[in-house]
């Protein structure tokens, strides 16, 4: 069962649907829960996950609601609650698979941001670890005021009016492979609603702003060549909660350092990271 991924549905509180994979491993070592980022999904994980999975764990992710084959309008939720009720769902579907196997908690940009807002703003002790990959703490151009005033005014009135990202593809990886499939993705898009950019807007501050270290032991990878989030924000967080936190900086990479080549040293230093923050 090794090589086994399984499509999953479920719902969420509101009735909108989730669509996520389970990458089977029957006698995990440890089993990982992925949340992506801004405007993709979670098969694009599909590489680093069947990595992983041929190490010894056992994966599993939902497209986040608005995103991939979720249902919802593109780009919107509601709040960052969506996203941490969808890592709820999937974290209980682990621990029914799996009882008793070290978790670990994987978000990729905005998904890097929820993580962080949920281990820092919930009950943690399921996890035995995170892991935030190029997080969304601050963007290297910063919001315009107007902008974030717009959000703010339409996420009283309208909370679902949806603005373009205007994330630059050639900016997500050097890879030109990686990139063009990024490009021709239906499933991708370049849409966030007023509620979303503001709740993972005001997220972003809190992070920015944290110091108190974190509750379980905690990894920060980003490329110093990220034009998308700003690299400086994650060693700024990194500095302020030394204590239980590793900072990995890969130097010459974009934004996605797991789709980067190569790619296998990526994927073992957070393996490495993780066998032995669990097996302390």
């Amino acid at each position: 069962m090794k090589d086994s991924k399984i499509q999953l549905e479920t719902t969420l509180s509101d009735q909108r649907k989730l669509v996520g994979y389970h990458y089977v491993n029957d006698e995990p070592k440890f089993v990982v829960l992925f949340v992506h980022g801004m405007g993709e999904h979670f098969h694009r994980y599909d590489e680093i996950a069947s990595h992983f999975q041929q190490s010894g764990a056992a994966c599993l992710g939902y497209d986040l609601p608005g995103f991939g084959k979720s249902e919802g309008k593109r780009g919107h939720a509601p709040s960052i609650e969506a996203f941490y009720e969808t890592v709820d769902i999937a974290k209980k579907q682990l621990k029914d698979l799996y009882p008793k196997v070290p978790m670990v908690l994987y978000g990729h940009s905005m998904g890097g941001n929820t993580v962080l807002s949920y281990i820092l703003r919930h009950d943690s002790s399921d996890f035995a670890a995170v892991i935030s990959s190029s997080p969304w703490i601050r963007l290297p151009d910063p919001t315009p005021a107007w902008r974030v005033m717009l959000a703010k005014m339409m996420n009283v009135i309208w909370p679902a009016y949806t603005e373009k990202t205007d994330i630059d593809p050639h900016l997500v990886s050097k890879d030109e492979e990686t990139v063009n499939a990024y490009i021709a993705d239906p499933l991708v898009h370049g849409f966030v609603s007023a509620s979303t950019g503001l709740s993972m807007t005001l997220a972003a501050e809190y992070l920015d702003t944290y110091k108190g270290g974190m509750p379980i032991p905690c990894l920060l990878m980003h490329g110093d060549h990220d034009s998308v989030t700003e690299c400086q924000a994650t060693i700024d967080f990194y500095n302020r909660n030394t204590e239980n936190t590793t900072l990995k900086i890969w130097e010459g990479r974009f934004h996605e350092t797991h789709n980067d080549r190569p790619r296998v040293p990526v994927f073992d230093y957070s393996l490495n990271w993780i066998n032995n923050s669990i097996n302390k």
